[in-house]
């Protein structure tokens, strides 16, 4: 009776120390360096006029119509902004598709809802949705990009004005082109 004992005290040893140790990547934020992102399992590219922007507070998109999302990484330059969040809690298609139907409610428009393959072979679950400005009369475009990784659902936000389209456009194309997992 006494090993039985030793045993689960020496397991619940190691969950601590996972936990403290972060032996686990749930807590895990990325790092931005270079126009290179990662979080040690996820990475991608982005614009090297892009910098950390964590305690700025332009336009702010937590993944719309679902819950428990961490943010775990923002950037932004004059124009735009990329905004990092995952979930262990929700898979792709229903990031994507719960964000859509509450962008539907609120009356803002889908401009598009696909589901694509980059070539470093990471199935991207992909919307572009068009939102009324609340403080002008303009439009923000959202490109949003959800995958998963490990268990973990990660959405990239890349959004700005709709004038900005042709920089947002090219920012999303090259990060799609770049997302690694595992």
């Amino acid at each position: 009776m006494k090993k039985y004992y030793l045993l689960f005290g020496v397991l619940g040893v190691m969950v601590v120390a996972a936990a403290i140790f972060g032996w686990t990547n749930s807590n895990k934020s990325f790092s931005f360096s270079d126009g290179l992102a990662s979080d040690g399992s996820v990475s991608f590219n982005y614009p090297e006029n892009m910098e950390n922007t964590e305690n700025n507070t332009n336009y702010e998109s937590i993944m719309i119509g679902t819950e428990n999302w961490q943010e775990v990484g923002k950037l932004g330059n004059d124009n735009i902004d990329i905004l990092v969040q995952k979930s262990l809690s929700v898979n792709p298609r229903n990031a994507r598709d719960d964000s859509n139907a509450a962008v539907r409610e609120r009356g803002d428009q889908i401009v598009s809802s696909t589901e694509e393959t980059n070539p470093n072979g990471v199935e991207v679950f992909k919307s572009i949705t068009a939102i009324k400005e609340p403080n002008t009369s303009g439009l923000l475009k959202y490109y949003d990009m959800a995958f998963t990784d490990k268990g973990t659902t990660y959405v990239i936000s890349v959004y700005g004005p709709d004038s900005e389209d042709a920089e947002l456009s090219a920012t999303v194309n090259m990060i799609f082109n770049s997302i690694k997992t595992g």
